[in-house]
């Protein structure tokens, strides 16, 4: 069922009806009432150039949270009042424990912790298998590939060995060099590994960064 003026991802279900958007603007169909009925009516001037481009809607608390080209919009699901908050390059929003909002600048915030600014970041690689090797040691080499940044940030390598999870720590990669900012650079870690079965790999850090890739080898010692 698309609703009248036609319905457009995403959508939601809550306790009085469905949500979901519209060339009308926001909408809400509720089984007692046979039409879709706008609920931005108040806020339609300040949102109609902006609905082509919905990015999402999720339920926090009492209120819906709709993010449009960029901008939040919070409805009170109890009250029927609208809130605006404003967050530069808003591109993603989720709720779950907390309430995160994505950035295209590579940022993730909790909403509902004030003052708490964005959250460090991390990537694991998938696990790597070496299958059945019996001698002692092996050589591993572990290149990183990013490009340096115009603001202080890092990243950070941490080696783990067959499932476990308590890692060894090969490397804090500073990213930032003043007056070369975007500029391709590679780390090299050069280490040993004892005899395990399969690798894994996370990076981490805080701030922007521009991690391109990751490259490993391995010689078995006999």
């Amino acid at each position: 069922y698309r609703g009248r003026g036609g319905a457009n991802s995403p959508y939601i279900v809550a306790a009085d009806g469905l949500y979901y958007f519209s060339d009308e603007g926001l909408m809400r169909y509720s089984p007692s009432n046979p039409y879709p009925e706008p609920i931005s009516n108040i806020i339609y001037p300040s949102i109609k150039d902006d609905l082509s481009n919905p990015q999402g809607l999720v339920r926090f608390g009492d209120r819906l949270y709709f993010l449009l080209n960029g901008k939040i919009w919070a409805y009170h699901l109890i009250r029927k009042t609208w809130e605006r908050y404003v967050y530069p390059n808003a591109n993603c929003i989720v709720a779950g424990e907390h309430l995160y909002l994505g950035t295209t600048d590579g940022k993730v915030y909790k909403l509902d912790v004030p003052g708490s600014g964005y959250l460090p970041w991390y990537i694991y690689t998938p696990h790597i298998s070496f299958g059945d090797l019996y001698s002692q040691k092996r050589f591993l080499d572990v290149k990183t590939y990013y490009k340096t940044t115009d603001e202080p940030a890092k990243i950070s390598l941490v080696n783990y060995e067959d499932y476990s999870t308590s890692g060894t720590q090969l490397a804090d990669i500073n990213t930032y060099e003043e007056g070369k900012p975007n500029e391709m650079r590679e780390n090299h870690q050069h280490t040993y590994s004892d005899l395990s079965h399969v690798e894994q790999y996370k990076f981490y850090g805080t701030g922007q960064v521009r991690l391109l890739g990751y490259e490993m080898g391995y010689k078995v010692r006999f």
